[in-house]
């Protein structure tokens, strides 16, 4: 993977989070955060990283992160949490008690419990865990590197949609496996680097120095393609069962994480789900403008994913290996 930007001063000096590599590629720059990219397993990661307090300015509901006005969890969907039931049903797993690592509001454990699991939910947004507490659900402010649970408390975590997150995608599954029973299931979701739409955009983005559409940067501090997790979590002890790679691009999604309209963003969601508001439209050109460059970009991606059966997400499943 060839960056085409500027070499940085701040090159990595450390081996890859995922496959040891050590070679280094600046592919991209969203929000003023370079993004770099491993040239072995292709992953691609923001450095250097925000502080904890960047962080922690970014993912609390003032920010417009996690603001909802969905406070009874009861009228949210279950199909996750269906769906990953079924999932573990099939793998021979009918119950059990569950970790959610980044359980947000708390809909996926709310629904995972009526299934009949023994749920625990953790995440570092204290306006979120909130919510999950008036729901009477266990959660917790707190990361999974710095969790109080004992080794073995587990037989399934998930992480759905938060290793992208992590600041260390390593000491994250280095926990999974301490607190995983012998045997016990890791789940994994987390957006695809190498779906047709992330590529053909990385290229793009790289050629005209654009945001890369894909990136959540810094939100998300990695992007994986399938090598790269694969190879981050067999090597820390863990057994692949299942690598689906599927699911659509969401067109809108992709037009709001473009960077060009993070406040507006929070303007619309200001007072929980998003609505209308008089600021959208003095935005409306450049909406208009960045939907005009990207829709080519969305209708290849459709096309494509569908040929080569693959996706703009990644589930994993892999067994803990002890």
């Amino acid at each position: 993977m060839e960056g085409c930007l500027r070499p940085s001063s701040a090159i990595p000096q450390f081996p890859c989070e995922c496959c040891g590599g050590t070679e280094y590629s600046l592919v991209s720059v969203k929000r003023g955060w370079k993004l770099w990219g491993c040239r072995n397993c292709e992953v691609i990661f923001v450095w250097p990283q925000p502080s904890i307090q960047q962080m922690a300015a970014i993912y609390n509901q003032a920010a417009g992160y996690f603001a909802t006005g969905e406070q009874d969890l009861s009228e949210t969907s279950p199909f996750a949490a269906v769906h990953l039931h079924q999932q573990l049903q099939s793998l021979g797993i009918k119950g059990g008690r569950l970790l959610d690592v980044g359980c947000a509001l708390g809909s996926f454990i709310y629904h995972m419990q009526k299934l009949g699991w023994e749920v625990e939910g953790i995440d570092i947004n204290a306006d979120a865990v909130k919510v999950a507490r008036q729901n009477h659900l266990s959660a917790h402010i707190e990361e999974i590197q710095t969790s109080n649970f004992p080794s073995g408390s587990f037989d399934v975590i998930r992480m759905g949609d938060v290793i992208e997150h992590g600041r260390s995608p390593r000491q994250m599954l280095v926990a999974a496996r301490y607190l995983l029973k012998s045997g016990g299931l890791l789940v994994i979701r987390t957006p695809n680097a190498k779906s047709s739409f992330a590529t053909a955009t990385l290229s793009m983005a790289k050629f005209l120095r654009f945001p890369w559409p894909h990136s959540e940067a810094p939100y998300h501090l990695y992007e994986f393609t399938p090598k790269a997790l694969t190879l981050a979590v067999t090597s820390m002890g863990f057994e692949v069962v299942r690598l689906d790679i599927s699911g659509r691009v969401y067109f809108l999604y992709k037009i709001g994480a473009s960077g060009f309209f993070d406040q507006l963003k929070i303007e619309l969601k200001r007072n929980g789900k998003y609505k209308v508001r008089w600021k959208l439209f003095p935005n409306l050109p450049k909406l208009v403008a960045v939907a005009g460059l990207l829709l080519p970009f969305y209708i290849y991606a459709l096309f494509m994913d569908q040929l080569k059966g693959t996706g703009d997400n990644l589930f994993l499943v892999a067994r803990v290996l002890k």
